[in-house]
């Protein structure tokens, strides 16, 4: 988002796709690091193959990001895909498992093998339920899945959750995942997970959490680790550090400020990377937040933009309308926020959203704004008053 000055002379830090913690040392994300996770996903593979021999199931590799792999009829019994960590973390691999039915117990059962579960883990409810053309598999588990989950590492996470998605999905053939535990949406250090699960596309390669913590000082951004062009990790390595620690040097020791980021699309040709920022300087009259947003082209290493997103046009003609977008993170309502828009016409104008997220071609421009995008659609964030809540994100349909 736009940052004022006025605030960030005082007080500001950014974060890429991670909240940090640390003293002037940089570690690894809380919990298990995705090296640990590995080790575990190892002894787990070598436990569950040497079960799968006796039991005359079959482990073969897969290529996870064609999402591709459907449950089969063999001989009269339903065949299974079971999905789990490879060694390294960084993808899934498959086992088949023959069923004479299924049902999530039994799923999870086999999960266990591979430590995405724990063994203790229950199923307190299950359903599947259309919603117009779509099957949604809706899961709720016990607070062991949770309290596993949480002391994963970013990696170890994203693993985690794309092992299960995928299973279940590939077992009951559904199209998204609502996961819940205790009847809650899976909250860990890293993420809220508010939103439906759909396949899981893994990356070759993966992203890795810095911490940075001083007082009341928490910065936690990403860092990336075994892409396919070693230049274009290092460029942007350094990059998101840089706009992740620029401004701590300017924080007062009694500042109270969080950076944290998300990973809101991760593929082998896009990453978007989010940083929310929170923070509270004494004396002032509120707190405040913003939010900045990396695009990366991993095929050509450079930045996206939102004119690179969207039709400038078409975007404006939705804003005007009032059609075609809606309001996430927000309880502002799109009749308000419309309103706003209204006292405010320099915001509903081409040069306005030309001139949104980090330009590398000209680092003297301050962006008016950012993009990213998430689940295949691309969200707009805007900068607002701070009684709207500083900036707004306006999902484009």
């Amino acid at each position: 988002m736009k940052r004022r000055y006025a605030v960030l002379a005082a007080v500001t830090a950014v974060l890429l796709l991670a909240a940090c913690g640390s003293d002037s040392a940089q570690v690894s994300g809380e919990g298990k690091a995705p090296g640990e996770l590995s080790q575990e996903a190892a002894e787990g593979t070598a436990t569950a193959e040497a079960e799968a021999k006796e039991d005359g199931t079959e482990t073969a590799d897969t290529d996870v990001s064609s999402g591709q792999a459907q449950t089969e009829n063999l001989n009269g019994n339903r065949k299974l895909h079971i999905y789990y960590s490879n060694e390294m973390a960084d993808g899934l691999e498959v086992t088949l498992v023959d069923a004479d039915a299924v049902t999530p117990e039994l799923l999870l059962s086999n999960l266990a093998k591979y430590n995405i579960v724990t063994p203790d883990t229950k199923v307190r409810s299950f359903e599947t339920e259309k919603e117009g053309e779509e099957t949604v598999a809706i899961l709720d588990l016990s607070r062991e899945f949770g309290n596993y989950v949480s002391t994963m590492g970013t990696s170890g996470e994203y693993v985690i959750l794309a092992a299960l998605t995928d299973t279940f999905l590939d077992a009951y053939q559904a199209d998204r995942l609502r996961l819940f535990v205790e009847g809650n949406c899976l909250e860990t250090g890293h993420a809220l997970y508010d939103w439906d699960f759909t396949r899981y596309p893994l990356t070759s390669y993966t992203v890795e959490s810095v911490v940075f913590e001083k007082g009341n000082i928490h910065v936690e951004y990403p860092r990336l680790i075994n892409m396919k062009d070693s230049f274009t990790e290092t460029e942007w390595n350094e990059i998101l550090e840089s706009h992740a620690m620029e401004d701590v040097e300017y924080l007062d020791e009694d500042a109270e400020y969080s950076l944290t980021y998300e990973v809101a699309t991760s593929t082998e040709e896009l990453l978007c990377i989010v940083y929310r920022v929170n923070g509270y300087e004494p004396g002032a009259a509120h707190p405040y937040s913003y939010i900045q947003t990396f695009n990366i082209d991993l095929n050509s290493g450079k930045e996206i933009r939102l004119s690179d997103f969207v039709d400038i046009g078409n975007l404006l003609r939705c804003l005007t309308s009032g059609t075609g977008f809606e309001l996430v993170n927000t309880e502002l309502t799109v009749k308000d926020f419309q309103e706003y828009l209204t006292t405010c016409p320099d915001m509903l104008t081409e040069e306005y959203f030309e001139n949104f997220d980090l330009n590398f071609m000209d680092l003297n421009a301050h962006p008016m704004g950012y993009s990213y995008k998430k689940d295949g659609s691309v969200i707009v964030c805007m900068e607002v008053n701070h009684a709207m809540g500083d900036f707004v994100e306006v999902k484009i349909r």
